[in-house]
């Protein structure tokens, strides 16, 4: 009997797995004693070969070929998503997910290795260059800089930035130690802002759940940049008389 019992035992537990393996396979979680559609994490605009973690756990590896992932069955509430690649900086965030929810992110992958390509003075492209620097001015609250997809609005007060997006009230989102010398919006990504201080150029994340991302782009000795006019996903880093194009993505 005390057979029986245990072979009973064991399919049971067979059948339990096999049940959890096609829930998840089918994008439905069991939460709270019940059977529900769960959210789907979509990640676009991702580097190949990218990995990416869910809740320290590695989900999925990004093929070749693709610049998406999509992850189903993520269960209600938060989850941390790590994205991280070879030739880039880790990038992390918090995601709330709800039932049937489709999530979308696209992670910001500042390569490691950003030393750019020399512009120099005989270059054709050198005096509309400068031009632009000279045009570009320090946002302030009344004339913030603003991101031409969603609105959001950025500005410095001393050397503090806030930023205001569309319905909600403005907030500080960093405290600067020393002068600011130049803050844009990275056109590719409208939750980034670009920052020269100090020694160098960095990209913050100013999504306001979870960790914040604060990648260096640039290091010198004063920089100062402009967006290229013609790709958003390079910059135009002038430092020292120096004059530099740096691309701000991996692909």
């Amino acid at each position: 009997m005390r057979r029986i019992h245990i072979l009973i035992g064991g399919i049971i537990f067979a059948l339990l797995i096999l049940v959890v393996g096609i829930l998840e396979q089918t994008g439905y979680v069991i939460s709270n004693f019940s059977i529900q559609k769960g959210a789907t994490l979509h990640i676009g605009d991702i580097a190949p070969n990218s990995s990416v973690y869910l809740n320290n756990k590695k989900e999925a590896v990004v093929p070749a070929d693709e610049t998406q992932v999509i992850i189903r069955g993520l269960a209600h509430g938060n989850h941390e998503v790590l994205v991280a690649h070879e030739r880039s900086w880790p990038w992390i965030r918090t995601i709330r997910a709800t039932a049937s929810d489709i999530v979308t992110i696209t992670p910001l992958q500042i390569p490691e290795d950003t030393d750019g390509i020399v512009i120099g003075l005989d270059d054709p492209r050198r005096t509309s260059i400068e031009n632009l620097f000279a045009s570009t001015a320090l946002p302030t609250h009344d004339s913030p800089t603003i991101h031409k997809g969603n609105g959001a609005r950025a500005w410095i007060i001393g050397t503090d930035i806030y930023v205001q997006t569309t319905g909600e009230q403005a907030r500080l989102i960093l405290e600067a130690t020393s002068p600011i010398r130049t803050l844009l919006w990275h056109k590719g990504h409208e939750d980034v802002l670009l920052i020269a201080l100090q020694n160098g150029v960095f990209a913050l994340d100013i999504h306001g759940e979870g960790a914040q991302n604060f990648q260096p782009i640039y290091k010198g000795s004063t920089p100062r940049f402009v967006i290229d006019p013609e790709d958003s996903e390079k910059i135009f880093v002038f430092d020292n008389e120096y004059l530099f194009s740096i691309l701000l993505s991996l692909f």
